[in-house]
């Protein structure tokens, strides 16, 4: 009995990982509220239960003091994530200041969505690409 059970064990673990490979290839990736997790430019996140989705769509604006360089103001940056909830759908709108360590948080149908910071930071020389961003969140329903 034993014997016949390692191929269909080996089968599943081969699915299981196909199936993780097309969802990474298709942009979407899941998370749990209260886990802090990354999102790329144009990539999509799932609450592991279904309820909010995440869609990374635009960075309006990076005007922060690129490392290497001395500027009258630290600069900010500004960032869109599209939040749908069932038929919901709403652009959240991030603003943060350079350097800051403050969470900037938006709210969508019951859920805070908390922007803890945005990778990578500007160098002098070195500009970048809507395709280099990433965002670090965490969701949390409720107060």
């Amino acid at each position: 009995m034993k014997k016949h059970f390692l191929p269909f064990l080996l089968l599943g673990l081969a699915f299981g990982a196909c199936q993780n490979r097309k969802a990474q290839q298709a942009g979407y990736q899941t998370f749990q509220q209260d886990e802090v997790f990354e999102l790329a430019f144009a990539q999509s996140a799932r609450e592991a239960n279904g309820g909010l989705s995440l869609h990374f769509v635009e960075v309006p604006e990076d005007s922060r003091c690129p490392e290497g360089v001395n500027c009258v103001w630290a600069g900010q940056v500004t960032v869109v994530l599209n939040a749908k909830r069932g038929d919901r759908q709403e652009k959240l709108t991030f603003i943060r200041e350079a350097k800051s360590k403050k969470n900037v948080t938006r709210t969508f149908e019951g859920y805070k969505v908390h922007l803890l910071g945005v990778e990578p930071y500007p160098k002098e020389g070195s500009p970048l690409k809507k395709e280099d961003y990433r965002l670090r969140l965490s969701v949390r329903k409720g107060g």
